[in-house]
């Protein structure tokens, strides 16, 4: 997709015309706006509009910095926000987090989101700890595809814990 702002919204289109099989992004998308279940980390969907084979998704603009890793309370709280909202993110990436003044945003709309399953939501996770611990590496996309496989990578280390805080409602879980 590309990417457009006024500063005062967003503005992503998306070619539906590589549609993936099996999810209808337009739908899918139209579903959250709708819903009465907003992540906090996740911006709200100001409009879902479909014209000539295109897609266009418009959200809040707030001011914000490239995502370098850290602010793992945020990490967990979006994981479980997304889980409570019905939906994964099969492309948990730095590139696709942003910092603003009030916290950490999962900023990608399109075929990546995902209805709720529990196999996309541990892979979701494996993939904000990668984020979390290597957002530095050059090979992370290598990384994060090998880890869809490979759970013996020696960067998967230390994800249980994290995986326990993120599945652990209790407060205190999110201090790791």
């Amino acid at each position: 997709g590309v990417v457009f702002t006024n500063e005062a919204h967003v503005y992503k289109v998306l070619d539906l015309l590589k549609r993936r099989p099996n999810h209808d992004t337009v739908e899918f998308l139209r579903n959250l706006q709708a819903s009465d279940t907003v992540p906090r980390h996740v911006p709200p969907l100001l409009a879902v509009e479909e014209q000539d084979g295109e897609l266009i998704v418009a959200y809040p603009f707030e001011a914000s910095e490239p995502y370098t890793g850290g602010h793992g309370p945020d990490l967990i709280a979006l994981l479980r926000e997304c889980k409570e909202a019905g939906f994964v993110c099969r492309n948990m990436h730095p590139k696709n987090l942003r910092v603003t003044a009030t916290g950490l945003r999962l900023i990608d709309f399109g075929a990546d989101l995902r209805p709720f399953t529990d196999a996309g939501y541990r892979s979701m996770a494996e993939r904000a700890w990668l984020s979390w611990r290597w957002p530095h590496r050059q090979d992370l996309d290598v990384l994060m595809r090998r880890a869809l496989t490979d759970k013996t990578l020696a960067e998967l280390d230390g994800f249980e814990r994290f995986w326990q805080a993120v599945c652990d409602e209790r407060p205190s879980a999110t201090r790791i």
